[in-house]
This record gives C-alpha cells, structure tokens and sequence, in this order.
C-alpha cells in the first residue's frame, strides 16, 4: 500500500509506528517518519524480540484514513537482535544459539526451563514503559523490504494487541514518496499495556513432533538450499534439512520489489506448493522471525488457521529427538 502521509500522521492515522530494525544501526544519523521514539536494542527489543495483528495487516493509505482513531500519531523504533533487514536470518558472530532466549515466547504446554522466556507480564512492563498501550492503533515499519516487521506484527498480537498495520514497503516507500522524515531520539509518555499471551497461536517442539507425526502442514520459511540441507545454516554446530514432510517456502517467494505481494498473487503461490488455506497452517523459519513473514502472507491469503513455531530451526535441530531430513 503507499505510505501514509505526513497529514495523516498528525491528525489520527496511528496511535503509534514501530520501526524495526536491526542492532547495530546508527539511530541518531538514520532517518525516520517524523516523531519516531528510538529504542536502544538490547532492552525492551531483547526482551519481547518479534510481533502480529489481524486482519487486512498491511496498512495503505486508504485504510488507515478510514480505520483508525483520532489523535495525534507516535513513532517506535526496535530492533531484533540476532536479525539483519538484508533478508537472511543471521547469527549473532560467534555466539551460540540461544533457542530459549528471552526473545521466546513459553507456549502453554512447554516445559524446558529457560533463562527468561518472554512472558505477558515482561511484555507487559516493556510495552507500557515505552509509552505503547494494547488499545492503541499501531503501524510497523521497518528499513526496507519485508523481513522484521511482521515479527513485530505478530508478537504484538500474540499479546493482545489489535489494531496493528504494516506499512509495506518500509520506510524506503516512504522516502520515495517524498513524504518527510527527522534523525534523533524522540521521548514519550509511559503508557499501559494489558498482556494476554494466546497460548493457541504459538507451538512448541513437542507440538510440531506430533503436528509431524499427524502429517499437518508445517511450512518452513528458511532457503530452498537450508532446506534441502546443500547450503549450511548461519549458526554454528546446527545441521541444515528440514523436518519430516514439512513444506519449503522461502519468506522471499512473497516479496516482489520490496514489497509483500498481492493476495491473488500468494493464493497461486501457495497453491502451486498444494497448501491447504482451509486448514490448520504451522510457520517455521531459522528462529521464528521470517516464520512470521509467512505467517503474515497466509492471512492475507485467506488463512485462518494459522501458528507459529517460536523455536523454530534453531530450536529443532538442536533437539536429541529432531529427525532431520535431507532432500528435496
């Protein structure tokens, strides 16, 4: 959709718009869409760490004039910490995987212990601190392309929150639109966000062993190469392949020209791989961010049955009980 414009974004488009982007990026010399609150990463990014929203998540600019409240617009930017907007997932150099970090999300019937799993009340604090409550109406942004924004979508929405849009494109549509953009932190308000975790919407590794061995669809976001297990993973010690009877469907087959494509578009895509968009549809990508991308696409799609496995590869294929496959 195109970026909202800047009369927009003063007279009610947005309650708040996130800006994802990686750790490492210079803030103070990047630009923004004006009244962007920056966030250094390793706080409230490393705590909740990805997102979602309903439906029609991809905000135009007719949209987002015709559905949201009034008030005056607010902007927040985030990163992912292990995550580059490049459009491949990345490791953290030599760092070791951390599949139970505090990005995670604890679905209901996990039971590994973890060093601090995000919970609704982390989530919580996190959100409220950085002035974000969960009746706001949200637009996610980030550098370019689609990649860490519909984390941020879907981690939104995992927690409660409703009203949250995607502006598709990121931030370069909006510069190529010649709408206005500033540099520099912005501060705001604390706010309150009420935390929900939907237990329902994340699976954990003793949920995909029985989604396999019950032949569910499992859609797996990584590289056609990860897949097939010929190229190697970024992480170190971690095999490539993919899990028994899981579908490979790389996040990038649902971008064109930096944007997420049509709805009649990702219908044929995902028919062209047999997916059923009437039944039950599980996400996995290398750590549960590019899983999202897809996600995002299979409800635009029409899906709506759709989960996501937060540990993803990097959980999976660490597991004694993994079965790793390796083949097309």
């Amino acid at each position: 959709g195109a970026p909202p414009t800047a009369t927009q974004r003063t007279s009610g488009a947005a309650d708040w718009l996130i800006a994802s982007r990686p750790q490492g990026k210079a803030y103070g010399n990047r630009s923004l869409i004006p009244s962007t609150r920056t966030h250094q990463p390793a706080t409230a990014a490393g705590q909740y760490g990805r997102f979602s929203s309903s439906r029609c998540p991809t905000a135009s600019t007719a949209k987002m004039s015709a559905s949201t409240p009034a008030g005056t617009a607010h902007t927040y930017q985030a990163s992912l910490n292990s995550q580059d907007s490049r459009g491949a997932n990345r490791a953290r150099p030599n760092a070791s995987p951390q599949p139970n970090d505090a990005r995670r999300l604890r679905p209901a019937s996990a039971t590994t212990s973890s060093p601090g799993p995000a919970t609704a009340e982390v989530f919580a604090r996190s959100m409220s601190a950085l002035g974000i409550s969960d009746t706001a109406t949200i637009v996610i942004y980030e550098q370019e392309g689609v990649f860490s924004a519909p984390r941020a979508r879907w981690m939104l929405r995992t927690f409660g929150a409703k009203n949250i849009y995607i502006l598709n494109g990121g931030l370069n549509a909006r510069t190529a639109a010649n709408l206005p953009t500033e540099s520099g932190e912005v501060q705001r308000p604390a706010a309150t966000f009420h935390a929900t975790l939907n237990h329902q919407a994340v699976k954990d590794f003793a949920q995909i062993q029985q989604l396999i061995a019950e032949h569910k669809q499992i859609l797996d976001a990584r590289s056609a190469a990860r897949f097939t297990g010929t190229a190697p993973e970024p992480r170190p010690g971690i095999s490539s392949g993919h899990m028994p009877g899981a579908t490979s469907m790389p996040f990038t087959d649902l971008i064109e020209a930096g944007r997420l494509k049509s709805p009649e578009d990702l219908r044929d895509l995902f028919a062209a791989k047999h997916v059923d968009l009437q039944q039950p549809i599980t996400t996995t990508c290398g750590s549960g961010v590019t899983a999202a991308v897809v996600a995002l696409g299979l409800e635009i799609a029409g899906a709506n049955q759709v989960t996501l496995y937060d540990g993803s590869w990097a959980e999976y294929a660490q597991h004694p009980d993994a079965v790793i496959e390796k083949n097309s």
